[in-house]
């Protein structure tokens, strides 16, 4: 690897006429234990196909390049997609698609559960990634992402500071966080500090049939109003009597007093299959 600092970072910029703007969230990492701690998170090998979102200047992507089967490097930037063309012209496993992410057929590129997501992830598009990657197909076998802090902590959020958020991202993988980031080691500096998150094992966890939505609709009534105990919720929200609701909660041996950021994802699936008839 280069003796990465922000000084040949601002030089390649200058170089191919590329100004980053903080308000697309083009931040730049250069801190070299960083980068290969993502390679290593990655474990790569050369059966792995992988997608980068955002490659940036490619200093990890030529890195992943020497190690997988295939490397697919989605970048929206003109600029930078004509100097990762260049730079990775060598690589014939490599392909630089210069293109917004939302709008590309990934069917066309990779089958379910086939590949590996890594990218360093403008803050402004990281809930419509999470959203798109992890929902529908096809979707990576898993996902190594740079995020903002706040958003990695709701990610991997445990009972008590639960959202919608971090139920989604749990019920469709196994997050966690691998390594705090401090906004000094990009160029631009964001505002805010960064990590490193991992999500394995994805692909929905219910297997009944109905029960994503019914688990999904759960959540959406259960948080309609997080400050107001869950028992309200449900009877507002499912049209049941507080009798029904409290029942449910008993039947968990949950407090009826208690308020939907407290609940478990196992708690919240047990309750979707509790009120599955209602739901569905």
């Amino acid at each position: 690897m280069l003796n990465l600092s922000k000084e040949l970072i601002q030089t390649l910029c200058r170089k191919i006429g590329f100004y980053p703007r903080r308000s697309s969230g083009q931040n730049f990492l250069y801190n070299q234990d960083t980068i290969r701690k993502i390679l290593d998170e990655s474990d790569l090998s050369k059966d792995d196909i992988i997608l980068e979102i955002g490659p940036g200047l490619g200093f990890l992507t030529e890195m992943i390049a020497t190690r997988a089967k295939k490397l697919v490097a989605v970048e929206l930037d003109r600029r930078l997609a004509g100097f990762l063309k260049d730079k990775l012209s060598a690589y014939k496993n490599t392909e630089v698609i210069r293109a917004d992410i939302f709008e590309i057929d990934l069917k066309k590129h990779f089958k379910d559960n086939e590949y590996k997501l890594i990218a360093n992830l403008p803050y402004n598009i990281t809930s419509l990634v999470l959203r798109n990657f992890l929902a529908l197909p096809p979707r990576p076998r898993e996902m190594l992402l740079l995020v903002q802090k706040e958003v990695a902590e709701r990610i991997c959020a445990r009972p008590g500071e639960m959202s919608l958020l971090s139920l989604v991202c749990q019920y469709y993988s196994s997050p966690r966080i691998i390594k705090n980031i401090g906004r000094e080691n990009f160029w631009p500096e964001p505002k805010v500090d960064t990590c490193l998150i991992k999500l394995k094992n994805i692909g929905a966890r219910s297997k009944m049939a109905g029960g994503e939505r019914a688990f999904f609709k759960l959540i959406k009534v259960g948080f309609s109003a997080k400050r107001k105990k869950l028992t309200n919720n449900l009877k507002n929200g499912l049209g049941i009597s507080a009798e029904i609701s409290q029942k449910a909660l008993k039947k968990q041996n949950l407090d009826p007093q208690i308020r939907p950021q407290q609940l478990s994802l196992e708690n919240w699936l047990l309750l979707s299959k509790y009120f599955f008839d209602i739901l569905i």
